[in-house]
């Protein structure tokens, strides 16, 4: 789902051996240096260091590998949007990924987190409804694409709670695993999402009367999406900033009402731990 490539290693191994000027050890070191400062800031110092060939001048062999470069970028991008890339159009996707690669230079040694800013430059490349829906779309891709590659922790199961007492349950605190997220999209993005993804045609890009609340989560291995409702959501939100069952339990009962409300809060919890998205108690 996530590339690996290290744009840094990308921008040093370009630089063909035969192109530059001899060097060993330091001075080697100081030239693969500035190759990467050219191709990731325009310090052009490096063609210093550079031969010109019978048939070109050094700013013209630079130029190539500083193409290929861009080019590998524009690559990165695809293949983690791959979705977003497959809505706009192979032209499209080029051309706005090489607008995004000058706007935003690679500044992390690890190449999977180049299109962070991704979903966002995207808003004002295109009018109306549309920039929201494919930043939208972006930004569930990008969120699956993090959830994938979170931090294996141990899940929270049903049996840890064998232990509690019904005095110990409203004061207990429960916590999110990093490998969940949550989105509120006001437009409609996971309609484009599950098209695409089936290789069906996507439905033309629309707002929504009401936004829609999803859950981001990693499931035996795969990163995965469901709609929760107003009030599954809120008690997220509220759970993820601290609050105890307790607390958790009025809320929903404010919410929808006191009947049930505890059985409400209880089924949510219930779901969370089945699908291995929480850690705790605490």
């Amino acid at each position: 789902m996530a590339g690996t490539r290290t744009a840094s290693r990308t921008a040093k191994s370009s630089a063909n051996k035969q192109a530059l000027a001899p060097a060993t050890g330091h001075e080697l070191a100081q030239t693969q240096d500035k190759f990467q400062r050219a191709l990731m800031e325009g310090d052009l110092a490096v063609l210093d260091d550079i031969l010109d060939s019978s048939k070109e001048g050094r700013k013209t062999l630079f130029g190539v590998y500083a193409h290929a470069y861009r080019g590998r970028l524009v690559d990165v991008l695809t293949s983690n949007y791959e979705h977003t890339a497959a809505l706009i159009g192979d032209d499209e996707m080029a051309r706005l990924g090489r607008a995004y690669v000058d706007a935003h230079p690679s500044r992390n040694a690890n190449a999977r987190y180049f299109g962070d800013q991704w979903p966002a430059f995207l808003v004002g490349q295109f009018t109306g409804v549309t920039g929201r829906a494919v930043s939208q779309l972006a930004e569930l891709e990008r969120a699956l694409n993090d959830v994938f590659d979170a931090p294996d922790a141990i899940a929270l199961v049903l049996g840890d709670l064998a232990a509690l007492t019904p005095e110990d349950w409203p004061g207990v605190e429960f916590s999110a695993l990093a490998s969940n997220q949550r989105l509120n999209l006001d437009t409609n993005a996971s309609s484009l999402w599950r098209a695409l993804n089936s290789g069906e045609t996507p439905p033309a890009a629309a707002s929504l009367d009401e936004p829609e609340r999803l859950i981001v989560f990693r499931h035996e291995g795969s990163g995965h999406f469901r709609e929760m409702s107003y009030e599954e959501a809120m008690m997220w939100d509220q759970m993820v900033k601290g609050l105890n069952f307790g607390g958790l339990c009025e809320m929903v009962a404010m919410q929808g009402g006191e009947d049930g409300a505890a059985a409400r809060a209880a089924g949510y919890l219930q779901g969370w731990i089945a699908a291995g998205m929480l850690s705790g108690p605490e």
